[in-house]
């Protein structure tokens, strides 16, 4: 009698295994590539940011200052300031600063798209739009109005800050931090991305806090016609709020708003796409990530120059 042959080819069973054992390998791999990705765009984010700290301090030994942050959109921005120690003295010597900043004559200059403005996670230069976009903005301290700062760049008007004046310390004072670029298509609904304006304006300093609860309980939903703005870092010569300054009045990846539609007023919050917190550079040229969770009052704190906080290196 014949008997049939065994054949060697995979069962069912084997098929199954084969794929369940590939299924957890790429559930592992996902994550570690994923973090690998995070923290490469971190790294760059650093390394812009650390650039940034030695132009700042490049400027100072020059002129015994820090760039002066600007009450006004159409005046120069601090990063002007900190293109020669950028490496980019040829765009420098471009703009021409008998005009504003959005003036004919510097149109070629603030459509200049730059690397080091840019975030490896939030390139929003687009067909059709102006590639002037920067993802980071000075720190103008944690008061309503961009005409009365107390961080470090400007302390109202044009006049600029010494490193003297820095009483809190360099290395406990905030100088520039990630900030998203604003989103034009209100179909995604990301709040962090928008700019909201409140229905009332405020103007007394104790009125702070209110604003604030205020501008968090604004929401897509509820904001009123015209109170959402997509422009928001579209252009790096801008100076003042909504392009190269922001504040700390609200923690790391909360809420913007304009102070009842005053443009240069407000709410004006650093942020990132970094999962948890951003990247944010100190006046002495240290990078440290700091996260969202972080205690109002010691971002607060870090957001002043003269305020006198004491904040310890294990906040």
């Amino acid at each position: 009698m014949r008997r049939g042959r065994r054949t060697s080819g995979f069962t069912l069973n084997d098929v199954l295994v084969c794929l369940g054992v590939i299924g957890i390998l790429i559930a592992l791999a996902i994550p570690a590539v994923q973090y690998a990705h995070e923290t490469s765009r971190r790294l760059r984010c650093d390394s812009n940011l650390r650039q940034f700290g030695l132009a700042i301090h490049g400027y100072a030994a020059q002129y015994g200052v820090l760039p002066a942050g600007s009450d006004a959109e159409s005046n120069p921005s601090i990063f002007i300031a900190m293109l020669p120690a950028l490496d980019l003295q040829p765009l420098y010597h471009s703009v021409n600063f008998d005009f504003g900043s959005l003036s004919a004559p510097n149109q070629t200059a603030s459509r200049t798209a730059m690397k080091v403005l840019l975030r490896p996670a939030d390139v929003r230069v687009r067909a059709g739009d102006d590639p002037g976009w920067t993802n980071y903005a000075g720190n103008a301290g944690i008061v309503l109005s961009v005409l009365n700062q107390n961080g470090v760049f400007s302390r109202g008007g044009d006049t600029p800050c010494a490193l003297a004046a820095i009483t809190d310390g360099t290395s406990n004072t905030a100088a520039v931090a990630d900030c998203l670029t604003g989103e034009f298509n209100p179909l995604l609904r990301d709040p962090v991305r928008s700019v909201f304006s409140t229905p009332v304006r405020f103007e007394r300093p104790d009125e702070l806090d209110l604003f604030a609860s205020i501008c968090r309980q604004l929401d897509i939903q509820n904001a009123r016609p015209g109170g959402i703005w997509g422009g928001r870092g579209s252009v790096w010569m801008w100076g003042g709020y909504g392009h190269t300054l922001y504040n700390h009045i609200m923690t790391p990846n909360d809420h913007t708003c304009q102070n009842g539609g005053g443009y240069q007023e407000g709410v004006w919050t650093a942020s990132s796409g970094h999962p948890s917190g951003l990247n944010l550079l100190f006046v002495d040229g240290h990078c440290r990530f700091i996260r969202s969770s972080v205690p109002l009052s010691i971002w607060r704190g870090l957001g002043t120059s003269n305020g006198g906080e004491l904040i310890s290196d294990k906040d």
